[in-house]
């Protein structure tokens, strides 16, 4: 029997390189995907709304409230009053939490005489919202929250105490707000989004990989949030 013909080893070079080609095109694809695929779940609410029944402290008495935002959003909240020469308070929780996850501090400005508003922020607790852009749209919230605040205390200084999440939302919304709100404490806000999130990759991934999904999701983020760009409070 004759040998079948073996192609010349200049034939051999194109089909490698058209092989090698398909597979780095797919292997491009799926690491897009999978970025885009994560930055979707890591800016989605992380679980259904869910109820936040009134607690019964020894501090002071809640009454429940539902806040508007400017573009629809439904905010669960709490009030409990205070001295009428105090200044009030506006307590904001930080990413994950909710109104829930601040009685403590509520607790703290209550027993100083400071009348309370602490709210669940969109995307959070029983409150409205499906996205959760690090503090950007939140900014609506804030600013709902010191409104009910003023309109119903005409007159009284407003203190917002914001935590992380509810920091940066609270910046955001400084430059609404301007002198309707006298002072700001600011826990820990992030820098801009970019930075925040290189410097989750390389907390949570190895050297490589980590730079691996940073990139990725760079490059997919303004997809998922198209205002990325602008999620800084630095700014």
């Amino acid at each position: 029997m004759r040998e079948p013909p073996v192609a010349p080893r200049t034939m051999r070079w194109p089909r490698r390189c058209a092989w090698l080609a398909a597979l780095l095109s797919l292997a491009v694809v799926v690491w897009l995907s999978a970025s885009y695929a994560a930055v979707r779940h890591l800016t989605r609410r992380a679980r259904p709304p869910y109820p936040e029944p009134v607690p019964e402290v020894a501090w002071g008495r809640i009454t429940p409230v539902r806040l508007t935002t400017a573009d629809g959003q439904e905010l669960g909240a709490w009030f409990i009053e205070g001295r009428a020469d105090r200044p009030l308070v506006l307590l904001l929780h930080g990413n994950g939490g909710s109104r829930s996850a601040g009685l403590a501090e509520a607790e703290l400005v209550a027993r100083a005489g400071h009348p309370i508003l602490t709210v669940s922020l969109r995307a959070h607790g029983d409150s409205t919202g499906e996205v959760n852009d690090f503090g950007f749209s939140a900014r609506y919230d804030v600013i709902a929250a010191v409104e009910w605040l003023r309109e119903r205390h005409p007159g009284r200084p407003v203190v917002v105490w914001g935590r992380s999440l509810g920091s940066a939302a609270a910046l955001f919304a400084a430059a609404d707000l301007r002198e309707r709100v006298c002072g700001y404490v600011l826990e820990c806000p992030y820098r801009d989004l970019r930075t925040a999130t290189r410097n989750r990759t390389r907390t949570y991934l190895p050297p490589g990989l980590e730079f691996v999904a940073f990139t990725g999701f760079s490059a997919v983020a303004p997809l998922v949030l198209p205002h990325a760009d602008d999620i800084s409070p630095v700014s």
